[in-house]
C-alpha cells in the first residue's frame, strides 16, 4: 500500500516515483509550516495579515502538491499536468512575495487598490478556489462563484437577489485584502492556532495513543455483553477528540473493531453502525472538537473554553443514547463478553495511558487558566514529546519526530483550504449585503417561528454535510441561518451548537453518508443497511440538537438547578429512547410500550417542569408495565 506521508517515504528509504529534491522540497515545506507555528506559539505572533498570508501559501503548495492534476497521489510520476501545478506554485509563491517586498504601502494601498493589486487579489483568489476544488470537490467553490456572480450582476437579478453591481476592483479588495475575505476569522483561527492542535495530534498518534484507547475501551468494557461494540464506542469517541474526523476514525478504529464484532456475533450492518455513530460522535467530545468548534468561539467573541465546558452535557446524552443501544442490541442478540484471554487487562492498559491523559488534562487546565490557545497547545504538545520518551515503545526518535510534523502538516492542509475559500463566501456576502436578504428570507418563511425555522434549518445542514465537511457547514450556515435563529429568540451558544451538530450527523445519515459507507466497506455489508442502523442507533443526535436550542441549560445557560435537570431529564430520554426503538429493555418490549417511551423522552426534553412531569408520566406506563411482567417472569422461574 502506498504510503501518504513524504516524511515516511523518504526516511524510511520508500519507493520514490517523482524525482527525490521534489519530495525533500516539499517535506521541507511541511516542517517549515509546522516549526514557524510551533516558533509563533511560543514567541508570539507576527502582523496577523502576513501571518496568515505566508501560512496560507504554505497550505496552497502543499495542496497542490498533495493533490495534483492527472495524477493519484504526490509520489505518482510526473506527467505533462505537473507543468500546470507546478505554475500554479509560482503564481502562490508570486502572491506571498507580492505583498510582503514592501508591507508597508502594500498596507497603504489596502484601501485604494492599484491594478497590480487587482490582478494580486485575483489570482490570489483564483489559487484558492482551485486548491479548494482539488481538496474538497466542487460544491464550496460554487457558492462562492455564485455569491461572487450576484454581486457582479446584482442590478440585473430578481426579487431578493436584486440589489447595486459591485466593480470587481471592490469585490477583490474585500475579499483578498480586508479582514472580511479569505484573511478573515476562519483563516485567523487556523494560523494562530488549529495547525498547532493538529500538531499536537499527529503527535499523539505517532506515539501510538489509537492502541492506547482501544486497549483501555476493551479493558473497560470488553467484559459486558456486547463488549466489542461498547468498546468500540468508548475508543472511537476518545479518539475521535484527537482526530476530528468522522470517516479516518472510522478507518482507523473500525478495523480492529468492526471485525471483532462480527466475530462475536453482530450483523455487519449493526456492526458498521455501531462504528459510524461512535466514531462521528468523537467530533462533539472535548476538549478537541474540530475546526468548526474553534470557529465557534472566535465568531461568539467567547473562549474556547466557554465551548468545551457547554459541549460536555450534549456528548454525555449522545454517548449515553449510543451506549445503551449498544447494549440493547446485544442483549437482545443473546450476545456475551470478551473471554479474559481476548481483552487486555485493566493495569496493564493503563500504564501507557498517562500519555494521552496527561496532555489532555493539561491542556484542559491551560484552557481554564484564560490563556491563549496557542500556548495551550504548544503546553499539550511539549508533555507528549517529555512523556513519550519516559517508555522504549512510545518514545519518539528524531525520525518519527518528523513524520509527526510532515503529518500535523498534511492533515492541516484540507481545514486550512476550506477556512480560506470560506472566507470568500463571507466577503462575498458582506460585500453584497445578500446576508441580511438571506435572514429576511428565512424568518419570512419561518412565519417568525423558532420552531419552524429550526425544522427548516436542519436537513439544510444536512444535506450539504452529505457533501462537504461539519467545517464547511458550518461556516455556511452561519452567513444566515445562525443569526436567523438567534434573531428569533434562540440562545446564541445553542444556535450555533444546532447547526454544528446537524453538520456532524450528516455522515451516519442516509442516503449519502461517507462515515457508514467506510464503515460497510470494512464490514462488508450493504450500505443502506448500515445507514439505516447507523440513523437508528443515533437517533439521539437528531433529536438533541433540538432539545439544546429549546433548553438552553443542556448548554450550561441557566442555574445549577436548571442545568441538572435538563442533564439528567435528557440522560434518562436518551436511555429510554434507545430501549424503545431496540424493543428491548429487561427482556421483550412490545409495540405499545416501545411508541410510549419514544414518545414520553421526546416529550421530556422540553424545557418546563409541566413537560418533565407529563414526560415522567407518559413513561412511567412501560416502565411500570414492563418491571411488573419482568417481576412475574421471575416469580414463575422460582
Amino acid at each position: 500500500m502506498e504510503r501518504s506521508s513524504v516524511a515516511e517515504v523518504i526516511l524510511e528509504k520508500g519507493k520514490l516515483f517523482i524525482p527525490l529534491p521534489l519530495a525533500i522540497t516539499s517535506f521541507s515545506i511541511a516542517l517549515t509550516l509546522c516549526l514557524y507555528h510551533i516558533y509563533t506559539g511560543i514567541f508570539g505572533q507576527v502582523e496577523p495579515f502576513q501571518q496568515r498570508l505566508f501560512c496560507l501559501t504554505l497550505l496552497v503548495i502543499l495542496c497542490f502538491i498533495h493533490n495534483p492534476l492527472g495524477r493519484k497521489s504526490w509520489n505518482s510520476t510526473l506527467g505533462w499536468c505537473s507543468i500546470i501545478d507546478f505554475l500554479l506554485i509560482f503564481l502562490s509563491l508570486f502572491c506571498l512575495i507580492y505583498p510582503l517586498y514592501d508591507f508597508g504601502h502594500f498596507q497603504w494601498r489596502m484601501e485604494s487598490p492599484t491594478t497590480v493589486d487587482i490582478i494580486w487579489g485575483t489570482t490570489l483568489m483564483f489559487l484558492v478556489m482551485e486548491a479548494s476544488r482539488r481538496a474538497i470537490g466542487w460544491i464550496l467553490i460554487a457558492i462562492a462563484g455564485l455569491v461572487v456572480a450576484i454581486g457582479l450582476l446584482g442590478e440585473h437579478l430578481p426579487g431578493f437577489l436584486h440589489g447595486p453591481s459591485i466593480p470587481w476592483s471592490f469585490m477583490i479588495q474585500v475579499i483578498a485584502m480586508q479582514d472580511w475575505g479569505i484573511f478573515g476569522i476562519p483563516m485567523g483561527v487556523v494560523t494562530d492556532y488549529l495547525i498547532l492542535f493538529m500538531v499536537f495530534v499527529a503527535f499523539m498518534i505517532e506515539t501510538g495513543a489509537a492502541n492506547v484507547f482501544i486497549n483501555l475501551a476493551t479493558a473497560i468494557a470488553g467484559r459486558w455483553s456486547g463488549g466489542p461494540a461498547k468498546s468500540a464506542v468508548i475508543a472511537s469517541g476518545l479518539l475521535g477528540t484527537l482526530s476530528g474526523s468522522a470517516v479516518g476514525n472510522v478507518a482507523g478504529t473500525g478495523s480492529f473493531t468492526i471485525p471483532l464484532m462480527k466475530k462475536m456475533g453482530y450483523k455487519p450492518a449493526i456492526a458498521g453502525a455501531v462504528e459510524a455513530c461512535a466514531s462521528t460522535g468523537g467530533q462533539i467530545v472535548p476538549p478537541i472538537m474540530g475546526a468548526a468548534a474553534f470557529l465557534i468561539a472566535e465568531f461568539l467573541g467567547i473562549s474556547y473554553w466557554h465551548v468545551v465546558l457547554a459541549a460536555i452535557i450534549p456528548a454525555l446524552v449522545y454517548y449515553t443514547g449510543v451506549f445503551s443501544s449498544v447494549h440493547f442490541e446485544a442483549v437482545k442478540a443473546g450476545l456475551r463478553g470478551l473471554s479474559p484471554a481476548d481483552r487486555p487487562r485493566l493495569a496493564e492498559a493503563l500504564k501507557p495511558s498517562y500519555i494521552v491523559v496527561t496532555p489532555i488534562v493539561l491542556l484542559m487546565v491551560v484552557l481554564a487558566t484564560g490563556l491563549p490557545l496557542r500556548l495551550a497547545a504548544v503546553s499539550a504538545l511539549g508533555t507528549v514529546i517529555v512523556l513519550a520518551m519516559l517508555r522504549r515503545e512510545t518514545r519518539l526518535t528524531p525520525s518519527k519526530m518528523l513524520i509527526a510534523l510532515d503529518k500535523g502538516a498534511t492533515s492541516s492542509i484540507t481545514v486550512g483550504i476550506i477556512c480560506a475559500a470560506a472566507g470568500i463566501v463571507i466577503g462575498g456576502f458582506y460585500v453584497t449585503g445578500l446576508q441580511n436578504q438571506l435572514i429576511e428570507l428565512v424568518t419570512k418563511l419561518s412565519g417568525g417561528s423558532l420552531l419552524v425555522a429550526l425544522l427548516v434549518t436542519a436537513p439544510v445542514c444536512i444535506v450539504l454535510g452529505m457533501a462537504v465537511t461539519t467545517t464547511v457547514v458550518y461556516v455556511l450556515v452561519y452567513i444566515f441561518a445562525i443569526p436567523t435563529l438567534i434573531a428569533l429568540g434562540a440562545n446564541p451558544l445553542a444556535a450555533h451548537f444546532f447547526c454544528f451538530w446537524y453538520g456532524v450527523v450528516a455522515p451516519i445519515t442516509p442516503p449519502v453518508g461517507l462515515a457508514f459507507y467506510t464503515a460497510a466497506s470494512i464490514a462488508e455489508c450493504n450500505p443502506m443497511q448500515c445507514g439505516m442502523s447507523s440513523a437508528r442507533l443515533g437517533i439521539i443526535a437528531y433529536i438533541l440538537p433540538f432539545a439544546l436550542v429549546l433548553s438552553p441549560a443542556l448548554v450550561l445557560h441557566g442555574t445549577p438547578a436548571e442545568i441538572a435537570v435538563a442533564a439528567c431529564s435528557a440522560m434518562i430520554a436518551a436511555f429510554c429512547i434507545a430501549s424503545g426503538l431496540a424493543g428491548w429493555m429487561h427482556g421483550k418490549v412490545h409495540l405499545p410500550n416501545r411508541v410510549l417511551l419514544v414518545a414520553g423522552s421526546t416529550i421530556l426534553f422540553f424545557p418546563k417542569p409541566v413537560y418533565k412531569i407529563i414526560g415522567i408520566a407518559v413513561l412511567a406506563v412501560p416502565l411500570l408495565s414492563h418491571f411488573l411482567k419482568s417481576v412475574t417472569v421471575a416469580q414463575r422461574r422460582v
